[in-house]
């Protein structure tokens, strides 16, 4: 009786509406005590203001979204955007735990690079994410008592949905104004302890007080950076409709590229390539490799590398890696440019022609090792666009990596040799490790430290070779991909290990570089905190390849005047960097000089 009431009623339409919202509303909330572990109700008394500005964009988004979707007045499709909504909400949660950044409509053209790392998506699946899905199962369930569909249709959705917007437009202009005064506090206060009036990297006064929208691009990569906070003060699905219009607009700034920019980092008289050169070079990148590891008990054979003489030691290299990691840092050390700032350089455009180190040796004088299939972060066209003639799957056993740099320095001119053995969960290797951790020391943490102590064993034979047999013919360079800890976590080690009194430094978020060559006189050790941009200009320094056509955006870190004196800051040199590969202009330019060199 009371079904069949509720399905003749004249408000069927509204009542599905509001159950609809109701569950995306609790998705939402959901997802965000499971990502970020609040959903702030204590501030309902302590900060209302903070309440409502925290709940009313969650609140708004699910009626827009709800209303648009029964808008089309189909039950059918109703049931599936409600499952398609909730996979979204969960997929982008194990992608935050994983790489701390929510997902995008690029990464789902690297789903190819979970074979083998399946076991660490699981291990980023928790019990207690059931709570998730429990909204849509309700959801699903009470749809079934509905009709197909419902009378009445445009009188209640119209009206709906202009109430989700007029609340988001609330919550936007709201918000607009909670940063406009955290800003105008932030220039006040650093105005008072400099003397300086700046503004922070990537924002100004115009970004805060003209306009503002939740879903325009560039306002919120400039007002938020960091994307989780966007989520947090929003909700899951602004991300989402963020990302569909991001992926729309993504070409429209290519017109703004100035190339007259270009002419301290690009020479048009250089070098597009080496005939011939006596110089040797083995660039070894270490899965999540970060400098607080580099210890004499968890590290010794490295760390005794670091006290060599011909070393240049930089322990402080901050990670320029986005969502490509491990072929970030690969592009990175090889190309000198920084990653696009959406999706993977690797799969969006691995067409592209690139600036690249190993056009420095002669052709067919170069390979790469790699410890996966080459389809993973697309290795087997990356290569070739590197110009790296072979490839090898050695193993996902670091050591018998290691032993193939041995046995192919003789026949390569230029080695790339990339390692797995140290991959999340730091697993792989940890139990044959003899290191002992403390019994109460949180299990990743451990596994890490375990891990890095057996890797260190597998490249002692590298660096014996180095030191006691002289390999001094070969610029050597050894350094992390990217850093893995993320900041709440590392916040979260570091205080256990000053707790515990372990001395791990673990608060400091950076790769370190080591690069080993008889062209570098005197041991130099960089102190201060640098860039991964910088590695690829200190190798052409290196290996006197200097006169190479790209300088990259970085500095050579040999060169202590140059380190104080950036051309171009990171956050400038990521915005060209993304405008150059997505308008391939290296393409352009190597046509040039080779119609010239022909």
């Amino acid at each position: 009786m009371f079904l069949s009431r509720l399905n003749e009623s004249r408000y069927t339409t509204l009542i599905l509406a509001s159950i609809f919202a109701f569950t995306l509303f609790l998705q939402c909330c959901f997802f965000h005590y499971q990502a970020f572990h609040s959903i702030l109700i204590s501030s309902l008394w302590n900060d209302p203001i903070d309440f409502f500005l925290f709940y009313l964009p969650k609140i708004s988004i699910s009626i827009i979204i709800a209303a648009a979707i029964l808008l089309l007045n189909n039950k059918y499709f109703t049931m599936v955007c409600c499952i398609l909504l909730t996979l979204w909400c969960f997929v982008d949660l194990i992608y935050i735990r994983a790489n701390n950044i929510p997902i995008d409509a690029y990464c789902f053209t690297m789903v190819g690079n979970m074979d083998g790392f399946w076991e660490s998506i699981l291990l980023l699946i928790y019990p207690s994410d059931v709570i998730l899905l429990l909204p849509c199962i309700i959801f699903l369930i009470t749809i079934c008592f509905f009709k197909k569909k419902v009378l009445n249709l445009y009188k209640c959705i119209i009206p709906l949905l202009t109430l989700g917007f007029c609340l988001d437009m609330t919550s936007a202009m709201l918000n607009r104004n909670k940063f406009k005064n955290q800003h105008e506090e932030y220039l006040s206060k650093l105005i008072t302890e400099t003397g300086d009036d700046i503004f922070p990297p990537g924002a100004n006064n115009q970004t805060f007080i003209n306009f503002y929208t939740p879903f325009d691009a560039d306002m919120v990569r400039s007002l938020y950076g960091d994307m989780n906070r966007y989520i947090s003060d929003y909700s899951i699905y602004h991300i989402l409709i963020y990302n569909l219009i991001d992926v729309i607009n993504a070409n429209d700034d290519l017109n703004s590229l100035n190339y007259e920019n270009l002419s301290h980092f690009l020479s048009l008289d250089g070098k597009m390539m080496r005939d011939s050169t006596n110089d040797k070079l083995i660039i070894l990148l270490i899965e999540s490799l970060e400098n607080w590891v580099i210890t004499p008990e968890i590290m010794p054979n490295l760390y005794s590398l670091t006290k060599s003489n011909n070393i240049l030691y930089a322990p402080r290299i901050t990670s320029q890696a986005l969502k490509g990691t491990s072929a970030d840092g690969q592009m990175i050390v090889l190309t000198g440019l920084l990653p696009i700032k959406n999706g993977a350089t690797c799969f969006r455009y691995s067409d592209n022609t690139y600036p690249s180190i190993v056009k420095n040796f002669p052709k067919k004088s170069s390979c790469g090792l790699f410890p996966h299939e080459l389809s993973v972060w697309n290795q087997d066209k990356m290569s070739r666009t590197y110009q790296i003639a072979d490839n090898y799957v050695i193993s996902e056993e670091d050591t018998i990596i290691v032993k193939e740099i041995l046995n192919k320095k003789d026949k390569y001119a230029c080695i790339l040799s990339i390692t797995s053995s140290t991959h999340s969960p730091f697993n792989k290797i940890a139990k044959r490790s003899s290191y002992i951790t403390p019994n109460d020391m949180p299990l990743h943490l451990s596994n890490y430290i375990k891990s890095f102590n057996e890797f260190d064993k597998c490249i002692g034979t590298l660096i014996d070779e180095i030191t006691i047999n002289n390999l001094m013919n070969y610029t050597i360079v050894i350094t992390g991909d990217h850093t893995i800890f993320h900041t709440s976590l590392r916040n979260e080690l570091n205080t256990y290990s000053i707790y515990n009194n372990l001395n791990l430094n673990i608060e400091e978020n950076y790769c370190p570089l080591i690069i080993y060559s008889p062209n570098i006189e005197e041991k130099t050790v960089v102190e201060e905190v640098v860039y991964q941009m910088d590695i690829y200009p200190t190798i052409l320094h290196v290996i006197g390849a200097e006169d190479y056509y790209w300088k990259g955006f970085g500095v050579n870190l040999l060169d202590s005047v140059a380190r104080k004196n950036r051309p171009i800051s990171p956050e400038e040199a990521f915005e060209l960097s993304d405008k150059l590969i997505r308008a391939n202009y290296f393409k352009q330019i190597e046509d040039s000089l080779y119609s010239t060199i022909k």
